[in-house]
């Protein structure tokens, strides 16, 4: 299609005349607007739906699968294991059912705190156990080569091929 060329004075005349002070004292008028709330009951009901569908999605998916790793666990333990278990719950204080709750724990945000511990005593059995595993160092070495925790071995730096990508 052909189109004319629009006069490229005429747009600057435009703009001049934009720029131009006023030289007449003009009225302003300011325009509020007033949002009004309204109580709408589907709002609430909507709500209402939405939350409980998210708690049982919630409770299937993540709280079911927790019960039924609990209920494998407690079914493979033995009898021994069981009556330790319910001894435990009964010294807190706790149900059987109660004190299996206990085992696992979920930390949520802000809702952790840190604990200060105390300090050993010279004479505990734990920092006796300490003092004789630091001044046995073929015991520390055997322990840090099974464990992996020396640090040696494991960085490898990467294999060079003599190949350039330049």
């Amino acid at each position: 299609m052909l189109r004319s060329r629009r006069n490229v004075f005429a747009l600057g005349q435009k703009v001049v005349r934009a720029t131009e002070p006023a030289t007449e004292l003009t009225t302003v008028r300011l325009q509020h607007v007033k949002f009004k709330r309204r109580f709408r009951p589907w709002q609430i009901a909507g709500t209402g739906i939405a939350m409980y569908g998210c708690y049982s999605i919630y409770s299937k998916l993540v709280m079911g699968k927790l019960d039924d790793f609990l209920k494998d666990e407690l079914a493979s333990m033995t009898p021994e294991e069981r009556k330790e278990l319910v001894k435990k719950s009964d010294k807190t204080g706790h149900g059987a059912e109660e004190g299996a709750d206990d085992i696992i724990s979920i930390p949520l945000p802000f809702t952790t705190r840190a604990v200060k511990q105390p300090p050993y005593a010279g004479n505990s059995p734990e920092w006796k156990a300490f003092v004789a595993l630091s001044r046995d160092t073929k015991l520390r070495a055997k322990m840090e080569s099974k464990s992996g925790c020396s640090g040696s071995g494991i960085y490898e730096p990467p294999v060079l091929t003599g190949v350039s990508y330049r």
